[in-house]
Formats: structure tokens, sequence, C-alpha cells
């Protein structure tokens, strides 16, 4: 019975009882120690800490990416601003270039001109 075996002893065999006794007010023991409640607190506490440990470094890393990302948001807007930019000035300095053009087609128009009534003149 107390022996852990599941087959009963036969009658006819020789049982130590104090040796049964012993073994059985050890598993006794040992099961009380399993549900013994200053352990039960102690496992819970350290199964907390451990808990709040892992969420506290969960959390610096969340800061951490969150950090990463703000730098990468404000990257991301240094070079909008600076393409922004560059096209208000490509911009000025296409209709630059498009004047330029045009007052030198304008010019050489009158050069023609002039060269033309030159040329018949002659």
């Amino acid at each position: 019975m107390f022996g852990g075996s599941m087959k009963p002893k036969l009658a006819t065999e020789k049982v130590n009882v104090r040796k049964e006794k012993e073994k059985a007010i050890t598993w006794i023991r040992d099961q009380a120690k399993n549900y013994d409640q200053a352990k039960l607190r102690e496992e819970l506490n350290l199964n907390m800490q451990s808990l709040v440990q892992q969420v506290k470094r969960d959390q610096k890393d969340i800061i951490a990416d969150e950090g990463r990302q703000v730098g990468r948001l404000d990257k991301i807007q240094y070079l909008h601003d600076d393409l922004e930019h560059t096209k208000t000035a490509v911009t000025a300095q296409r209709d630059t270039m498009r004047d330029l053009k045009n007052k030198a087609t304008e010019h050489f128009a009158e050069f023609d001109q002039a060269r033309a009534q030159k040329l018949k003149l002659a």
C-alpha cells in the first residue's frame, strides 16, 4: 500500500511495517512540501520578479526602437526639405534659362533680319 507499487503485497510475504511506515511518512512530507504556502509564495514572487524584469527589458527595447524610428523620420524630413529646396532652385534656374533662350532667340532673329536687309541693300 505505501510502497508505491500498484500490486498489493501478498499476505505470505513478510512486510517490514516500520520501513513501510517510514516510506509513507516520507511521501506525506514530500507532498506537504509541494503544497507549502510559504514556498508557493516565494516561487510566485520569483516568477513575478522575472516577469517584471522581462517587461522592463522589452520596454527598453521598444523605447530604443522608437528612438531609432524617430531618428529615421527626422532624416527623411531633412531629405524631403532638401529636395523641396533643390526643386525650387532648379525651377528658378529653368525659368532663367528659358528667359535667356527667348532673349537670345529674339536677338538672333533681329540679327538675322538686319543681315537680310543688308544683303538686300547690297
